[in-house]
């Protein structure tokens, strides 16, 4: 959602349409992540489960984005669970993520 500026995606990761929607937003951020999807399907040809490394790149995405703008918190000030474990995600501090979190 925060790569989408703030719109989600409400196909299920693991459909070919919502497969697709996470690689076309992921294509804007990281043109190659075709050739990494056929890599990991060259790699071991019986995987046919690729929304795993979907999430992987998300992920290196985001840990692109923390390193280019910095991190925030959401929320800003997290509860903590019964293990001490803060419930918060940790996202970019981008100038649209700044605006979205403003909004709210």
């Amino acid at each position: 959602m925060i790569l989408n500026d703030g719109n989600p995606i409400m196909e299920k990761k693991t459909t070919e349409e919502g497969k697709e929607r996470r690689l076309e937003l992921l294509r804007r951020y990281y043109p190659q992540a075709d050739m990494v999807i056929d890599r990991f399907l060259s790699d071991v040809p019986a995987r046919k489960k690729t929304d795993d490394v979907v999430d992987a790149m998300s992920l290196a995405v985001m840990g692109m984005k923390i390193y280019e703008y910095g991190m925030i918190t959401i929320p800003e000030k997290p509860e903590m669970d019964s293990t001490g474990l803060l419930m918060q995600m940790a996202v970019a501090a981008t100038p649209e993520c700044r605006k979205m979190m403003e909004a709210e």
